[in-house]
Formats: structure tokens, C-alpha cells, sequence
């Protein structure tokens, strides 16, 4: 099962620490039930930072990749599964991992 949280609780987090804090309290909480969490709407690399250290591993937003068909991707010669750091079937989620310094 997975946890969507909308862009409206992502976009600027990284300047909020209400709504970080926010979003810290939703992971815990769905973490406890097991459920996996998705941040949408994910534009900027200070975003990216503070939702991975607010424990979130799964990202999509036009940081990682702008929209696309899945006609448009095979075209360039990516397999489908495989575009934007997608992860297991989930192919519209970037599976961020921890900075090789942290």
C-alpha cells in the first residue's frame, strides 16, 4: 500500500518547517502501518534534501522527469520501467537514494 502526499504539502518544504514537520508526522505514522510514501510534486533539489531527510524514499515531480507518453520514451530507447529512476513496475516514481557522504 502506498501513501501519496500532494504537491501542495512538498512544494517548499525545504523552507517550511511547519509543513516539514507535517510531512515528518505523515511518514512516521505510515511507516507504523507499513505503508510505503510517495511525495508528489517534487521541483527542486532543496526539496529532494528535505524530503529524504523527513525519511521519504519515493519522489516524482518535474525534478526528476516531465511528463511523458509511454510510446515517447520507448522512441528514445529507454525500456518503459526503467525511465526516470523508476523502481519495481512503479513507473512513475524516482526511488531517491542516501548521498554517498551521508
Amino acid at each position: 500500500d502506498i501513501v501519496k502526499l500532494d504537491r501542495a504539502l512538498v512544494q517548499d518544504c525545504d523552507q517550511d518547517r511547519m509543513r516539514l514537520a507535517i510531512v515528518a508526522s505523515m511518514v512516521g505514522l505510515a511507516n507504523e502501518f507499513g505503508f510505503k510514501v510517495v511525495a508528489e510534486g517534487v521541483e527542486r533539489i532543496e526539496e529532494v534534501e528535505a524530503l529524504r531527510g523527513a525519511g521519504i524514499r519515493f519522489m516524482q515531480g518535474f525534478y526528476f522527469a516531465r511528463p511523458r507518453f509511454e510510446g515517447a520514451v520507448q522512441d528514445n530507447g529507454i525500456p518503459w520501467p526503467e525511465c526516470a529512476g523508476s523502481t519495481q513496475g512503479e513507473t512513475d516514481v524516482a526511488s531517491v537514494p542516501e548521498p554517498p557522504n551521508a
